[in-house]
């Protein structure tokens, strides 16, 4: 109750901190969309109050610790998952450090570009430039502005906001024409519905009740070789929800058939398939007998049972802060995401193979029951953050009634046993957003395919190398790789000195009073082996200005040496930038030397003369 905008900065830290605890434990990350965005904007804006009293560095993981501690009565979740947001809060606030310093280098530079021209107002450009490219909100551009007698355009930045947004609806609205709930809003109004008997049987007869063309027209008739949608009064097939992709199968009619290439699930109580016509024509109000092609159901319920497995073996391996971030079923591979800070190791992916294929070959039994949500809670059921659920829930559950190993709400396709699923092989982890990774992984045939596929490839690694035991013959290999390696750098720095002394005998000029040594040497040669060239010229040149570059894979290389008797009048970061254009690149560096890279080999000639040009113009 000193100043009141230190009152302010720790209210908001407060506020902000109880929130991001709370959004992290529900399972949102930050990201650039949605509940993420939110999440990120609450981080950052805490960050900047944080520096505004002299708090420069990470320092969340503080009151977000007293948060849990505080609460931990009501929500010990909270404390549970501690180390997990921290990590997560204090990963986000180093990368806003790092584009905070960035954004305000810029903004100093426009203020001390607008006060050489004796203007006051920051154009809304810059603004809009610092908000999109480094999340500056328009209130930190303001606040630092005001400080040093500017304003910003605001009217001319919220006409380019309002531009983003509307780009933004537009691809939106875009994107919703092609969705299943806008394509098939016909059959929505009317009402029109089908019961799903695919949990007991893959095939059904029923009659069609809506036809529509590929544009979602309600029609009459498909005719043979033409593609539309067909609802049936009932269906075996599973509509594309949940993560899991559609069955396909075949149709009959009395006058016609047709291949069932999906089908999808545009609300709770409509399956409509895809199909494509191959006999006859398929009428509205006729019987229709629907067969699934079984082999591929099952695949995709060998995957769909192992991804509940692999929910419950990342939580038993890495912690209970793990949680569904998204999931892919179909016939040949799962993939699952879920919340995690660090890439997993080799015994912990081994660990996790281990714990499912022990649950495939115990054959745990998999039963589904029917019950309200408040019962499936009180029976621990896991729900997934963001789906919607109605009145009543399908419980999922794995195991014996006295060992359950997983329960969750799910309205998929299962095995009836976890023995169906054969064996489980992950086959990448990655990670594919802050905080999420990812598991691919295969069941059943697939995964037997990809185990032969990797003997195959061992067993041919073996015949090329000539050696039972591959791994010490490929550290053998990679041992003989570094010294010839060291021997091509030695034979390199000799190289480098002979080049050197006659670059100098052969480009060495003296513009404006200064020696200046330019040369492109075109060749496929390194950075590294640049700068070998350079050090080499230096000390034969005790004063002047040295650029070096080349040509490496289509990549443009420069790198420029400045002596100390000439820094006091050539900067050799702010003259790289200079010539950065040309090769269409970027670069900096110290006031004795820079370098830069770039993608158009071509303007390396240009930037030369331009650097020549520079020493031409500037009094020495």
């Amino acid at each position: 109750e000193k100043d009141p905008e230190v009152d302010t900065a720790l209210r908001v830290i407060a506020d902000h901190s109880r929130a991001i605890s709370f959004m992290i434990m529900d399972g949102i990350f930050p990201s650039n969309e949605g509940r993420g965005y939110v999440l990120r904007r609450l981080i950052r804006r805490a960050f900047r109050f944080g520096k505004s009293l002299g708090l420069n560095q990470p320092f969340l993981n503080y009151p977000i610790n007293f948060v849990a501690i505080s609460m931990k009565n009501s929500y010990p979740e909270l404390l549970e998952n501690i180390d997990f947001m921290s990590k997560i809060v204090h990963e986000e606030e180093t990368r806003f450090a790092i584009t905070l310093d960035k954004g305000l280098a810029i903004l100093d530079t426009e203020l001390e570009e607008l006060k050489k021209n004796n203007l006051t107002i920051l154009p809304g450009d810059i603004a809009f430039k610092l908000y999109d490219t480094y999340g500056f909100p328009l209130d930190i551009v303001n606040d630092i502005a005001a400080k040093k007698n500017y304003t910003v355009d605001e009217e001319s930045f919220n006409i380019l906001m309002q531009q983003q947004k509307e780009r933004a609806r537009s691809t939106w609205q875009g994107a919703e024409k092609k969705a299943p709930t806008s394509l098939f809003k016909p059959l929505i109004e009317k009402n029109i519905e089908s019961t799903f008997t695919g949990y007991s049987t893959f095939t059904d007869t029923a009659q069609t009740v809506a036809l529509l063309d590929i544009n979602g027209t309600l029609i009459e008739k498909i005719s043979e070789e033409t593609s539309g949608y067909l609802v049936t009064s009932s269906t075996p097939f599973y509509g594309e929800s949940g993560g899991q992709t559609g069955d396909t199968g075949t149709i009959k009619t009395p006058t016609g058939s047709a291949n069932i290439t999906n089908a999808l699930k545009p609300s709770e109580n409509i399956t409509v398939h895809a199909i494509t016509v191959t006999e006859g024509s398929i009428l509205l109000n006729q019987k229709a007998t629907m067969q699934i092609e079984e082999s591929k159901r099952l695949d995709s319920a060998r995957n769909h049972t192992c991804t509940h497995l692999l929910h419950s073996a990342l939580k038993i391996t890495l912690g209970s802060h793990i949680k569904q971030s998204g999931s892919l079923v179909s016939p040949t591979r799962l993939r699952f995401d879920f919340t995690h800070m660090s890439a997993l190791t080799s015994k912990e992916i081994c660990d996790i193979e281990t714990y499912i294929n022990k649950c495939i070959m115990a054959n745990l039994p998999v039963t589904t029951q029917i019950m309200t949500q408040k019962e499936a809670e009180e029976k621990g059921a896991i729900a997934l953050f963001g789906e919607k659920y109605g009145d009543k829930v399908r419980v999922l559950s794995i195991g014996q009634k006295d060992k359950i190993v997983s329960t969750e709400l799910c309205g998929g396709t299962h095995l009836e046993a976890t023995g169906q699923a054969g064996c489980f092989v992950i086959l990448s982890e990655a990670g594919v957003a802050s905080g999420i990774r990812r598991i691919e992984a295969a069941t059943g045939n697939n995964a037997i395919q990809v185990i032969q596929k990797q003997h195959a490839d061992i067993f041919q690694a073996s015949q090329l190398l000539k050696t039972k035991n591959l791994s010490e013959k490929i550290s053998a290999i990679i041992e003989e790789n570094k010294n010839l390696r060291k021997k091509i750098q030695s034979l390199e720095v000799k190289e480098t000195s002979m080049q050197g002394k006659n670059l100098i005998d052969e480009h060495l000029e003296t513009i404006n009073g200064v020696n200046v040594l330019t040369t492109n040497l075109q060749n496929e040669i390194s950075p590294k082996v640049l700068r070998e060239i350079m050090d080499d010229i230096r000390s034969k040149v005790q004063s002047g200005i040295i650029c070096l570059a080349s040509k490496e894979q289509n990549k443009a290389h420069l790198l420029l040496h400045i002596s100390e008797d000439l820094r006091s009048t050539f900067n050799a970061s702010h003259i790289v930038k200079e010539l950065c254009p040309y090769i269409e690149g970027s670069g900096g560096g110290k006031p004795g030397q820079a370098q830069a890279g770039g993608s158009n080999p071509k303007g390396i000639q240009k930037s030369l003369e331009r650097l020549k040009h520079i020493v031409k113009q500037t009094k020495p």
